[in-house]
Parts: C-alpha cells; sequence; structure tokens
C-alpha cells in the first residue's frame, strides 16, 4: 500500500503528464463514440485506467499515445462485447456544431472569407470521404494520421501486424486522394496534378 506522499507524487505526476491531454482525447472520444456522454464515459475510464497504471508509462514524451492506445483499447472491447448488431457506431459519421468544435480548434487568428469557405467545404468533403471508408481503413486513419501514432504503435494498438497497417494504410489514402480531388478541382488554387 501506498504511503501518503508516494500517493501524492503519483497525484501530481498524473497531474503533470495526463490532463494536458484531456481535450485532445475528449475530441478523439467524440470522433469514436458519436456521443457526448458516451465519450466523456470514455474518457473518464481512460483516465482512470491511466491512473491506475501510470507506473507503466515509461516514456513520459508518449503520454498522449499511450493515453489514446489505452482509449481505443476500451473502446474496441466495448464494441466488441455489444456483438456485431451493435457495430453502427462509426467514428467518422460524426457531424459536431461549430459550438461543439471550439473548445478544441487550434485556429486563433481569423482567417479570409473565402479561406473559411474553402476549408469548412474541404472538412466537409473530408469527413464525408472519411465515412465511405470500411471501418479498418478509419480507424487506422483515426490512428495514424490523426492522433499521430507510428506504424508500430498502430499494429500494437489494433494487434495486427504492421505489413497490414501499411497496406490499410495505404489504401485508405488512396480512396481519400479519389475522394477528394472533386475538392482540388473546386479549389481556388487549382487542383494538383491527378494521382
Amino acid at each position: 500500500m501506498l504511503n501518503w506522499g508516494q500517493q501524492r507524487g503519483g497525484e501530481d505526476r498524473f497531474v503533470t503528464l495526463v490532463l494536458p491531454h484531456l481535450d485532445a482525447l475528449h475530441y478523439a472520444a467524440m470522433r469514436l463514440t458519436k456521443e457526448a456522454s458516451s465519450a466523456e464515459d470514455l474518457v473518464q475510464e481512460t483516465f482512470l485506467r491511466a491512473y491506475r497504471a501510470l507506473h507503466q508509462l515509461s516514456q513520459e514524451d508518449s503520454c498522449r499515445a499511450w493515453l489514446v492506445k489505452i482509449m481505443t483499447n476500451i473502446w474496441l472491447n466495448q464494441r466488441h462485447k455489444r456483438g456485431r448488431e451493435g457495430l453502427a457506431v462509426d467514428i467518422d459519421e460524426l457531424d459536431l456544431s461549430s459550438a461543439e468544435v471550439a473548445p478544441w480548434s487550434h485556429q486563433l487568428t481569423p482567417e479570409e472569407p473565402e479561406r473559411a469557405v474553402s476549408r469548412k467545404q474541404f472538412c466537409e468533403d473530408l469527413d464525408q470521404a472519411l465515412h465511405q471508408l470500411p471501418e479498418a481503413y478509419r480507424i487506422v486513419v483515426m490512428l495514424a494520421d490523426v492522433e499521430g501514432f507510428s506504424y508500430k504503435e498502430v499494429a500494437e494498438t489494433l494487434q495486427c501486424p504492421i505489413g497490414t497497417v501499411m497496406s490499410r494504410l495505404y489504401r485508405a489514402r488512396q480512396l481519400l486522394r479519389k475522394a477528394l480531388w472533386v475538392h482540388a478541382r473546386r479549389s481556388p488554387q487549382g487542383p494538383a496534378p491527378h494521382p
């Protein structure tokens, strides 16, 4: 059993390492669960497990990746428990209002109206393209491209070979490129060369 000093040290470490990632985890949980209350429950369970296992975190600079891995595993386990009929939850079907996205937005300076419209349209096109991806591709894109996991970390999180991660990510990116070509043609900057 920990004495008070050891427990306090663990709490301080938790506050210093884990709490700064609250907003990012909440945003990712919203993408996974699609419901505010479910996202809050997922983040709470993630923080609880992280607190209990904080002694296992060996590389403090990879804390965010560690937390997202915990959260992804919790989410995958919950989905597995619900069975196939519960698989209607889709990480990219989430339509967040501007008010819901604002707390996690990193855009601090106002942008030109034309650019804002183009960015908004691109985000809508990207959400639609992600929605059309098979789930196995979406989760790999989310972990690798959105959360910044290495291929090895994605493979460990999803418990599949690294080659599978690489091929799914390649195929997902190809599908996204084709789907987003329409946006590139509409863009005021003009399209990039077609793949």
